[in-house]
């Protein structure tokens, strides 16, 4: 066994982490603690948490994973691999939890930027041939 510690418990694999049925019937699209959890093989533990996921509507189990481009931390579906950014200040507990710095902009501050550089009454140019943009965008704006 490699990692050993009085704050974390030992699972044989992720599918092996126990999680209360009432916690499961209570999930909500907000990540919640579940515990800390150590794997065959690995040096530490990781914090787990449970959700769920937004698009299929499924509870998942997972750690934080980081970064986004945009300093997130992210929590990723075990059913249809949707990324679910960790954004802030809805998430602010998990930051501290894992002790990362909390991430700046927010996406309120990302939206501003956005109309700063948007014509608010001109037409929006868009280079010929860029087809990556708009999910760029979306990215940018944790849509």
């Amino acid at each position: 066994m490699g990692h050993e510690c009085d704050g974390c418990t030992f699972v044989a694999s992720r599918e092996a982490i126990y999680v209360d049925p009432e916690v499961v019937r209570n999930t909500t699209v907000k990540p919640s603690f579940v515990g800390f959890f150590t794997l065959p093989g690995w040096t530490g533990h990781l914090s787990f948490y449970v959700f769920k996921c937004p698009d299929c509507e499924m509870v998942s189990l997972d750690y934080p994973h980081g970064y986004t481009d945009f300093g997130l931390l992210y929590l990723k579906c075990n059913v249809c691999n949707r990324v679910l950014p960790l954004e802030v200040p809805q998430n602010e507990e998990i930051y501290r939890k894992e002790e990362m710095p909390l991430p700046l902009p927010t996406l309120r501050e990302r939206k501003r930027e956005i109309k700063k550089i948007t014509p608010k009454d001109g037409p929006i140019v868009i280079a010929i041939g860029e087809t990556s943009w708009p999910k760029r965008l979306r990215s940018f704006l944790s849509l």
